[in-house]
């Protein structure tokens, strides 16, 4: 259903996303988009999901269309920095999204009534691409539901990185002036 929900989307790789370049798909849900790029477009692709139910179908998918060799999944949120967060879920449904990334989380704090919270360690994409020796990305697909600028203004060496081509970004409008800025 993703496919037919983000026309643009696919489109956007489609057009970009040529065979053997790296594509990283932050949020990547259960991973629609990033077996298009793997499947159907040959890529290679570093995919991020914290959302633990998405990510175990993410690792599902990524096996059942035989693409472990060209995909790599991690079930972490990316940040501005290393720390703590907590991931406050809308749903645990397989598939959800819109789940919201606290700015902080502390040892004993409460959870937010009637919603369930995952503490959570994040990592700067900076940080984790030269730590891990990711390969440089060509294209960046970020739909975080609200932290872009988290991830962004922990991706700033990468975002001015050669290699990267083309950065597709859905982002909530009360937010776009400053992730566009």
């Amino acid at each position: 259903h993703a496919c037919r929900k983000e026309p643009w989307t696919v489109d956007w790789l489609d057009t970009f996303v040529q065979p053997g370049e790296v594509l990283y798909d932050i949020g990547a849900n259960v991973g629609a988009f990033t077996l298009i790029a793997a499947v159907g477009r040959s890529a290679r692709v570093v995919a991020f999901e914290p959302s633990y139910a998405n990510y175990g179908r993410l690792c599902e998918n990524i096996q059942l269309n035989s693409c472990g060799g060209a995909v790599v999944a991690f079930p972490l949120p990316l940040a501005e920095a290393t720390g703590m967060t907590s991931l406050l879920y809308r749903s645990v449904e397989v598939g959800q999204s819109r789940h919201s990334l606290k700015s902080d989380w502390h040892f004993g704090q409460q959870t937010s009534e009637g919603r369930i919270e995952q503490p959570m360690c994040t990592i700067s994409l900076d940080t984790a691409r030269v730590q891990f020796g990711w390969p440089d990305p060509a294209h960046i697909k970020l739909d975080v539901d609200g932290a872009e600028l988290r991830v962004l203004h922990g991706a700033a060496q990468t975002l001015r990185l050669p290699a990267l081509r083309s950065l597709m970004a859905e982002v909530r409008l009360d937010l776009w002036p400053e992730v566009r800025e």
